[in-house]
């Protein structure tokens, strides 16, 4: 199973082009430049433990795929504007959702609400996920991104329900942006929210979230402030 690199970037520059339409947007002194990470992209498909993980990723389909992209440009994007050195990192922004090759695609594109059953399913792909991190040889640091990024700062998270006081800043930041990508791509279940609408989801949420990347957060995007007056629905 191997990464098709010509549709990988096609997504990426589409997801791009969707956070960052027109370079004068962005301020704050950080020049963005789409070569850099999708540099970056190519380099971890070089990586012959991720190369496969990837092309797991990548056989569930422009949904799960599209996210992942989504949350490796935005995960890296606002930790390089928090000057936060997560670039080893990189690929547990890329494989947080790698334990969803797991599970049924069936459940992945109901559209319908999960049974029980189904949802005990889905909760254990961050399990799944670092057990398979690991088993390709990467570090800890790494496959932690795939078994945390469902925790919630008010222990309502799975798989272990943590305190935020036990998760580290690569994994809050990791939530965030996991939350903002989802809630902004299409699924089979809903429509997308426009990023205003997102933003102002993530601020009514400050107690599951970190509220200091869900408030940098819209620093980096094209869309400068939530607007609180825009239906949810």
């Amino acid at each position: 199973m191997t990464v098709d690199l010509l549709l990988s970037q096609t997504y990426l520059h589409q997801l791009w082009q969707k956070h960052w339409p027109d370079k004068t947007s962005f301020v704050h002194n950080l020049e963005l430049d789409f070569q850099q990470y999708e540099s970056l992209f190519l380099s971890l498909c070089r990586d012959d433990r991720i190369h496969p993980l990837i092309a797991r990723l990548q056989s569930l389909g422009p949904e799960t795929y599209h996210h992942s992209l989504d949350v490796f440009l935005l995960g890296n994007v606002l930790a390089d504007y928090l000057q936060m050195e997560m670039a080893e990192l990189a690929a547990g922004f890329l494989l947080h959702d790698v334990g969803k090759t797991y599970i049924s695609s069936s459940i992945l594109q109901k559209s319908a609400a999960l049974t029980p059953e189904e949802w005990e399913a889905v909760q254990e792909h961050p399990m799944q996920g670092y057990h398979l991190l690991r088993a390709h040889g990467l570090e800890d640091s790494i496959a932690h991104m795939a078994l945390y990024h469902h925790e919630r700062g008010n222990q309502t998270g799975y798989p272990f329900g943590l305190p935020a006081g036990e998760l580290p800043a690569p994994l809050r930041l990791l939530s965030v942006v996991d939350v903002y990508s989802a809630l902004t791509l299409p699924r089979s279940y809903r429509k997308a929210m426009t990023p205003a609408q997102a933003l102002c989801h993530l601020r009514k949420h400050t107690e599951e979230l970190d509220a200091v990347y869900i408030h940098a957060l819209p620093d980096i995007l094209h869309t400068r402030e939530p607007d609180p007056e825009t239906p949810l629905s």
